[in-house]
């Protein structure tokens, strides 16, 4: 050093230099620090874990990494108080700063397990905390009792405690030699589970003839049950068969029926149309010139008509009769139109003043529009001018 100057730092004054080495020192302060904090963060972590684990709160984990002194606990447990207590741990370990809680809390239920014997097998059912505890139990029992006999129904579920629950025997067949022997076997079983034992052997073999003698008579009675419902079942769908069969018949009787009144009915009708035809025949229904009014000549014709009528009626309740009025050429389209219908009216009025039902008879005139002769000559205007009678 020269003039009391580093080389390096030759060139600066000796204010720079000064403010140069108070600015390294915090950064060789923050080195010497930060090459230790990695062990500290591991010893805090290593004790707050091991106390947690003192004080049975070992289903909590404990994260410090990067964190300093400052720890962050996670996990579940069942309850608010063991949650406090598992903070109130770790804060009571020397160098933790301040605890923070991710924890869960969340109701675990506990496992169960029932056992019973039915038609020689032996049935698993119930919910275990973990597959290992389902698959160490199957393995137990095939060892026991072969695996042909063990049905399992067991399942794993998800939030189970560890511990506690009940293991329910019931029903199980097991001779009086094999007795002691496979109690022990089960309740090392629920040992093991932590569960409590609630033990209903069935050790009368007495008993368990007849109560094999009662279910086989109880399926008898059952499949007897079962046969007589299918029977029943049977019968009944034939009866509903026929009844639908009677009913098809009656439907196609009916049918019948009815197809043979209208055949019947209109022959009726055909019939009467022919009298009434036969009665017009070379006859017609006389009126005063351009009027409406029915000339006392015709009266004698229509009361033969009336008489027709009156008996097609009573033969044929629904028959109808249609009188249409139809007039020559002459005159304009309108006029004779009028002029047909008046006197399609008045044949009408005639035969309801008569005592004929006036709602089975309708009047229509056609005027001009429907000729049966020509109207160039006088006897072919006098034929279309006329009344006809249609029955429907």
């Amino acid at each position: 050093m020269a003039n009391g100057r580093s080389c390096c730092c030759a060139g600066l004054s000796k204010g720079w230099w000064w403010l140069l080495t108070l600015l390294g020192l915090p950064f060789l302060y923050f080195l010497m620090l930060s090459s230790k904090w990695t062990p500290i963060e591991k010893d805090i972590q290593s004790r707050t874990q091991q106390q947690l684990t003192a004080n049975n709160a070992d289903w909590a984990s404990v994260e410090i990494e990067k964190r300093g002194r400052d720890v962050l606990l996670t996990g579940t447990t069942t309850s608010d108080e063991a949650r406090d207590q598992a903070v109130q741990t770790a804060l009571g370990v020397p160098g933790v700063r301040i605890v923070e809680d991710n924890i869960t809390i969340k109701s675990l239920s506990l496992p169960s397990l029932q056992a019973h014997f039915e038609n020689g097998k032996y049935i698993l059912e119930g919910t275990l905390s973990s597959q290992k505890e389902v698959d160490d139990l199957i393995k137990a029992l095939n060892d026991k009792v072969g695996a042909d006999k063990i049905i399992n129904k067991l399942t794993v579920g998800e939030g189970y405690a560890n511990k506690g629950g009940v293991l329910t025997i019931s029903g199980m067949r097991i001779s009086q030699d094999a007795i002691d022997e496979d109690s022990s076997a089960f309740e090392k079983i629920a040992s093991a589970l932590g569960l409590s034992l609630t033990n209903n052997l069935s050790l009368d073999n007495d008993a368990i003839a007849a109560a094999e003698v009662l279910a086989k008579k109880q399926a008898e009675e059952k499949a007897a049950a079962e046969a007589l419902a299918k029977k029943q079942a049977e019968e009944k769908a034939a009866a509903e068969a026929l009844a639908k069969k009677a009913e098809e018949e009656k439907a196609a009787a009916e049918e019948q029926a009815r197809a043979e009144r209208m055949t019947a009915a209109k022959d009726d009708i055909n019939a009467c149309q022919t009298k009434l035809t036969s009665i017009m025949t070379g006859k017609t229904i006389l009126f005063e010139t351009n009027k409406a009014n029915i000339k006392s000549s015709s009266f004698p014709l229509l009361k033969e008509l009336i008489v027709v009528i009156t008996e097609c009626h009573s033969k044929v309740p629904d028959s109808k009769i249609l009188i249409s009025g139809h007039t020559d050429s002459r005159g304009s389209d309108a006029y004779n139109l009028a002029l047909s219908q008046r006197r399609a009216d008045a044949v009408k009025a005639y035969l309801v003043n008569a005592g004929v039902d006036q709602s089975i008879i309708t009047s229509t005139g056609f005027g001009e529009t429907q000729p049966i002769a020509s109207n160039d000559d006088a006897a072919g205007r006098a034929k279309n001018r006329r009344i006809t009678f249609s029955i429907r």
